[in-house]
């Protein structure tokens, strides 16, 4: 994100003072932009103003009602206060309303659980494999901590060349300031498939059984990468394909922020050496840029699904 800009475009919207007179609010577990909150003013703990927050950009203050203190409210969201000198330019109000932190569909057959998202697929948004950790997307185990993984489910686009690839997990942590910017610290590899093949032709969804690996993980938050080996042609040999011929995992819609992956300098064209929070960093992006949530199609992830034996 260009911090030098947000600066700039808070400056001169008179959001970078001493004295706080204006302000956005957003949400403190997704970073997206939030309108139309109520807010109160109070003198010596009388009400003296009531009003609403822009819906599509920065809201402020009057400047001829005289007041001490602040209160925030909406719904699904805790209220909140503030003296008047305690209130920052950016108001960060928490759900009192919370989501799970995996989707988790339970089998029909006993005992399998399956963590993931199932979401709409979108063309023109599935990328190649890369030959190592570009991207993936974490899951948090911590109330599965010891189950044992089944199976691995992942999308693709029909396969033009023959594939191979592995599949790894990554004990993570997910590190950095979450009000702006966060990024991942690879601790320990868990997990690393055999050599995996897609075949000419294939194409939606691969299965893959894990059940004779026997891989039970202990990690709170893993990160599972698909990685290319290599592409061969008919005659098997190794050979490096046009992109439009590369195998390519779909991508699809997205309400998390759990998928991660190297960035492009626009200058210079080189990757980040971090993997980054790419959806929370886009949320944060529109409510301090535009003053509004993305577009939904905006939020995408890679399609993959874990199955998980309960004991």
């Amino acid at each position: 994100m260009n911090k030098a800009f947000i600066f700039f475009f808070f400056l001169s919207h008179g959001l970078v003072s001493s004295k706080v007179t204006s302000f956005i609010t957003i949400d403190s577990g997704t970073l997206e932009f939030i309108e139309k909150v109520n807010y109160n003013l109070y003198k010596k703990n009388e009400f003296v103003f009531k009003n609403t927050t822009s819906k599509d950009g920065i809201s402020s203050l009057p400047v001829s009602v005289d007041f001490d203190s602040i209160s925030f409210e909406k719904k699904n969201f805790e209220t909140i206060g503030f003296k008047k000198e305690e209130l920052n330019k950016v108001v960060y109000m928490k759900r009192s309303i919370f989501e799970m932190d995996e989707i988790v569909i339970t089998n029909q057959r006993k005992g399998i659980s399956i963590l993931g998202e199932r979401s709409r697929f979108l063309k023109r948004r599935s990328r190649a494999l890369s030959k190592d950790a570009k991207y993936g997307l974490l899951f948090n185990l911590t109330n599965s901590k010891g189950s044992n993984i089944s199976k691995v489910g992942f999308y693709v686009d029909k396969v033009m060349h023959r594939t191979t690839y592995k599949i790894r997990f990554y004990a993570v942590e997910e590190i950095g300031n979450f009000m702006e910017f966060q990024k991942l610290n690879f601790t320990e590899e868990l997990f690393e498939s055999p050599t995996m093949i897609l075949e000419k032709g294939a194409k939606n969804k691969i299965d893959i059984d894990l059940k004779p690996y026997e891989v039970f993980i202990n990690a709170q938050k893993v990160l599972v990468s698909i990685e290319l080996l290599n592409y061969y042609d008919e005659a098997q040999n190794i050979i490096v394909p046009e992109f439009k011929d590369q195998t390519k995992l779909k991508f699809q819609l997205s309400e998390r922020l759990d998928y991660y992956a190297k960035t492009v300098d626009l200058y210079t064209k080189e990757l980040s050496d971090e993997l980054i929070n790419i959806n929370l960093m886009i949320n944060y992006d529109f409510a301090t840029q535009f003053f509004e949530k993305p577009h939904k199609s905006i939020l995408v992830a890679p399609a993959i699904l874990l199955y998980l034996n309960n004991h």
